[in-house]
């Protein structure tokens, strides 16, 4: 049994190295910048999917709250994507300070859509919540609920150890923060659904969880503010 222990390590170490040598792969894995931009579009079209799932099912279900929901990956989706769109317009400038500059503009830009949303979400959030929900729901919906929350954590748990300071990087993370808290609302809303909890303590539930996920995006969202005033400031220093 010692002995297998060895033979097995080293031959998941010759698998990792061959699969590493593998073009796409190895490009993933060292060039930051390709990386960073395959992540990108990989978020866009994972978020739009998940958001075109919960639309279909708003239809099937009748659900106003699943529509929200719909709408706010939506809305995400479309901040990410102008973070995708200006990456390119960042790697035609030259001069490294005004990079830096214009990053922490975006950065700072994305915290006021991501504040402006919470706040525009807490009253939609609260009157859908408080309409009657469909008890009935469907096995796909709650699983892929479960999986996509999953994946989302697991995303924040991974990207949190990895230590970048490039603000369009940074701003990426904090969205995947804010994507991660609704896809935790809509996990209780579906769970709520097929457990078949009285209404008053389904509302009431629902009702909480908007209260936290408002509150947190809000404080993420003040946070990138306040980060990028400082860092322009600093900047503006630097420079005189």
């Amino acid at each position: 049994m010692k002995s297998l222990i060895p033979a097995v390590r080293k031959g998941a170490s010759a698998l990792l190295r061959r699969i590493s040598r593998i073009k796409p792969i190895a490009r993933y894995l060292y060039d930051r910048e390709w990386r960073y931009r395959f992540d990108l579009i990989r978020n866009v079209l994972l978020n739009v999917g998940y958001a075109v799932f919960y639309f279909i099912s708003n239809i099937i279900f009748d659900s106003y709250l699943m529509g929200t929901v719909a709408l706010y990956y939506i809305i995400l989706s479309l901040i990410r994507y102008s973070l995708m769109i200006n990456n390119k317009k960042v790697s035609c400038i030259t001069s490294k300070p005004l990079r830096v500059c214009y990053e922490w503009r975006l950065y700072g830009n994305c915290g006021v859509f991501i504040l402006l949303l919470s706040i525009a979400m807490v009253a939609v959030l609260v009157v859908t919540a408080s309409f009657p929900q469909p008890s009935s729901r469907t096995v796909v919906v709650t699983v892929a609920s479960m999986l996509y929350t999953l994946y989302r954590v697991g995303i924040v748990v991974l990207h949190s150890n990895k230590a970048n300071h490039r603000p369009l990087i940074l701003a990426s993370k904090r969205l995947d923060l804010v994507i991660v808290l609704m896809s935790l609302f809509s996990l209780q809303a579906t769970l709520c659904g097929i457990i078949g909890l009285p209404r008053t303590v389904s509302v009431g539930v629902s009702l909480f969880f908007v209260c936290f996920i408002s509150i947190a995006s809000a404080y993420v969202a003040m946070g990138m503010v306040a980060t990028a005033s400082q860092m322009h400031s600093k900047n503006r220093k630097d420079r005189e």
